[in-house]
């Protein structure tokens, strides 16, 4: 049986219409943009070909009461009773981890494991239905009158598009998930395991879903920024600071004067496990190695702990530095606090400056950012961890002392001005452009190349730095 108040609350009422919507000769297309993060998921539902183009960031507040309502944990409770929530219960198994879980057993070629997918696949389908009964019940006022015909674009954490595991893992269990999240039963395991093992959609379609597709995350960030009205034209870098990965891109947007159309290109882009969840795995193996040919203190242990716990709430912040995770009575020497974090911080300054050295030299050598200051976004959760700012300010001071090219310009990535959220500050905006870029149509984000298509400067001078066109895939889930 339901639970009334989740009911309620539109987290188990698997519906995809207005009522009496479905018979309606209108139709209304909705994209939903799905950025599964590994300690927050963010969705934003776009309404692209309506008279008004609006853009709705979903509220979680009826989930979890915090701060930011459009940040929801990447957690989930298994009941009793087999049924799958995402509000805590009293003697529910909280499952967490579920996306670094499932990047892991893609990595291992282990994504057969039923437990994992299924995972995955039930918090999806919460998510998903959480979404639809949200918009249903918050904007029935406006679009009552139409059918709606929905899709849906889900990030992934790539650099690129290719046909490999990541890709095939993602469809099937984005698949799935809105398959299960459509069923009038209570998301479960089990239904999780049985729509993945069985699909429905044999003819390649899913109840009111017109398509699902998978984009890089970085990717759909970036064409969120390209679609505004507040772009600049010209060459920049984007720096997205997630819980588990850092993803940078380089890329470059120019206004066609005949149509007057934006085009964009990407020149690199990366994707490496350095954001702030594995920074802070990071530091608590550098303190238990530290500690462990000391004698044994309670103290220090129940303060790490406590550090560790904070792990447990996937929306508070990671300690701003290793000292920070001990008593200052019993914290190690300072400077020897800091060693993990100068490890850390050189990897990510040095992927950001083999990126900028490759557009430097190869991909767009005369742009003009390189005399009035090249404009860096920093994004993501993790960038109010100081580490990630300080890569930056080294690689700048590298970078002018051996070019003397003009310093770096960080600013922020500026909101959508038709992007309704009100309790959204401007300068928290980026914790949802990811979601945002990808509730776009997904013809709109483009056929995307790999970056190493994008011919060089000396490899080809006469066609120019920017071709037509993009440089990633979006992959339509078959």
């Amino acid at each position: 049986m339901y639970n009334t108040n989740e009911m309620l609350l539109g987290l188990q009422h698997n519906s995809t219409q207005f009522p009496g919507g479905s018979s309606s000769s209108q139709v209304l297309d909705v994209v939903i943009g799905l950025d599964w993060g590994t300690s927050s998921t963010k969705m934003v539902i776009r309404t692209p070909f309506h008279a008004s183009v609006r853009s709705y960031v979903v509220d979680f507040s009826d989930v979890r009461p915090s701060a930011n309502p459009y940040l929801v944990p990447s957690v989930m409770y298994a009941l009793a009773d087999g049924q799958i929530s995402l509000r805590k219960r009293v003697g529910a198994r909280e499952i967490t981890r579920i996306k670094l879980r499932l990047l892991n057993a893609i990595e291992c070629r282990s994504t057969e494991d039923e437990d994992i997918q299924a995972e995955a696949c039930a918090f999806l389908a919460l998510m998903l239905d959480y979404a639809r009964s949200w918009f249903i019940r918050t904007h029935g006022g406006t679009f009552r009158q139409f059918r709606l015909r929905w899709s849906l674009n889900i990030g992934i954490p790539s650099e690129s598009y290719d046909k490999g595991p990541m890709v095939q893992a993602y469809c099937k269990v984005a698949k799935a998930a809105w398959e299960l999240s459509t069923r009038f039963e209570p998301v479960s395991l089990l239904g999780a395991r049985k729509c993945l093992a069985t699909p429905s959609n044999q003819n390649g379609r899913l109840a009111s879903c017109e398509r699902i597709e998978v984009i890089p995350e970085v990717a759909a960030q970036v064409v969120g920024y390209a679609r505004s009205p507040h772009r600049q034209q010209g060459l920049h870098m984007l720096i997205d600071v997630g819980a588990m990965t850092v993803d940078i891109a380089g890329f470059k947007l120019i206004e066609q004067v005949t149509s007057g159309d934006h085009l964009y290109s990407f020149y690199t882009a990366g994707v490496q496990r350095l954001g702030g969840y594995m920074l802070h795995q990071e530091r608590v193996a550098w303190i238990l190695g530290q500690l462990k040919d000391r004698p044994f203190n309670s103290a220090i242990y129940a303060h790490l702990i406590l550090a560790l716990k904070r792990l447990e709430d996937p929306l508070r912040a990671i300690p701003s530095s290793v000292a920070n995770y001990l008593p200052d009575s019993l914290s190690p020497d300072p400077h020897l606090c800091m060693s993990v974090d100068t490890r850390f911080g050189l990897e990510v300054r040095k992927m950001l400056q083999s990126q900028i050295v490759a557009i430097r030299k190869v991909k767009d050598p005369n742009a003009l950012a390189w005399k009035t200051g090249l404009p860096i976004f920093l994004t993501g959760g993790g960038q109010e961890i100081a580490l990630y700012y300080q890569a930056i300010r080294e690689a700048d001071t590298w970078w002018q002392e051996n070019t003397g090219i003009h310093p770096f310009n960080v600013v922020t990535l500026p909101k959508p001005d038709q992007l309704e959220a009100e309790y959204l500050d401007e300068s928290d905006y980026h914790r949802v452009s990811v979601a945002y870029g990808l509730s776009h149509p997904a013809d709109d984000i483009g056929e995307i190349r790999p970056h190493t298509e994008i011919a060089d400067i000396h490899q080809n001078p006469h066609q120019g730095p920017l071709r037509e066109g993009h440089q990633y895939a979006n992959e339509d889930c078959k």
